[in-house]
């Protein structure tokens, strides 16, 4: 046969020592808690009118920025969205030189951001989760603004 063991849950009391008095790990003053201030507590103006869920600074579901991030020039401004064009350089080895190729990619273009971004600045974008079919980067700033 197969014997049970009983087993008894023993209650354990914290002893709490008074406010101020050295318990032997840090020190507590009797002074209240300092209130909690936000790191963007100086960009009031623009954090009350951001209501984007997906914004990477202050969005309820942010966006984690992970991954490759690249600079590029708008070239199409859509509701939600730009697409960004860059070149790089890409070796061919049998003429053994290098030829320019252009990229598309499009981006995210959160509520806060959508004023400051326009055709033709020069922003910087960051890879997020897939928000959509194309969509898997984000606007994380704008580099330099177009000159007229």
């Amino acid at each position: 046969m197969v014997e049970k063991k009983k087993t008894t849950k023993k209650k354990v009391m914290k002893i709490v020592a008074p406010k101020g008095v050295h318990q032997g790990g840090a020190r507590t003053s009797s002074r209240p808690p300092a209130q909690k201030v936000s790191a963007n507590a100086d960009k009031v103006g623009k954090t009350a009118g951001c209501k984007d869920r997906l914004c990477p600074e202050h969005g309820d579901r942010k966006l984690k920025m992970r991954g490759r991030t690249f600079e590029g020039i708008v070239i199409k401004k859509l509701p939600g969205r730009v697409t960004i064009q860059f070149e790089r350089m890409l070796k061919v080895p049998k003429y053994e030189r290098y030829e320019k190729r252009k990229t598309k990619i499009h981006a995210r273009l959160p509520d806060c951001m959508n004023d400051d971004v326009a055709e033709g600045d020069l922003i910087q974008i960051a890879e997020t989760r897939p928000i959509s079919k194309m969509i898997h980067f984000v606007v994380s700033k704008v580099v330099r603004r177009k000159t007229e």
